[in-house]
């Protein structure tokens, strides 16, 4: 009884309704989504082993070459944005008044143009939106970080 009243309130978890896969490109759930396994580096980086992950047949190529990218340029953009937040928070405290604030402005210059060349983001970011919608986000951010500096720059 407690069962049927259980699969009555959450119908997806019925076991003769199978639930239709996500594209893991652009979030749509979709029969035709076929899976794909992509390098632990793209997905879930603390992984050792690739995972396997749902994508439409017409975004596949997209993927692949997203995920090829995450792995040519994934550890330099890591190492870019630590710097560049490191450099944020030291700039300001090791220079004078008005050479800090130019000195952050410019670094936040920088940072939006590093993210908006590799919009890279977190797992949990691209299993919410998808890769697509993510890559957007992420755009978006940087164009708005890159702005924040430069009205920082003229201010200053």
């Amino acid at each position: 009884m407690g069962e049927a009243v259980a699969l009555a309130l959450v119908p997806h978890l019925a076991p003769h309704s199978p639930m239709r896969p996500s594209c893991f490109w652009s979030g749509v759930r979709d029969e035709r989504a076929e899976p794909i396994e992509l390098p632990a580096s793209v997905v879930r980086p603390s992984h050792r082993s690739g995972l396997v992950r749902h994508v439409l047949p017409e975004h596949r190529a997209a993927l692949e070459a997203y995920a090829e990218r995450v792995q040519r340029h994934g550890t330099r953009m890591l190492v870019t944005v630590l710097a560049l937040t490191a450099a944020s928070v030291a700039a300001p405290l090791a220079l004078p008044e008005p050479l800090g604030v130019r000195a952050l402005a410019g670094i936040l210059v920088l940072l939006g143009l590093a993210i908006a060349r590799d919009p890279f983001c977190t797992p949990e970011t691209l299993e919410w939106f998808g890769v697509r919608s993510s890559l957007r986000v992420a755009r978006i951010a940087a164009w708005v970080t890159g702005l924040i500096g430069l009205v920082l720059l003229a201010l200053a």
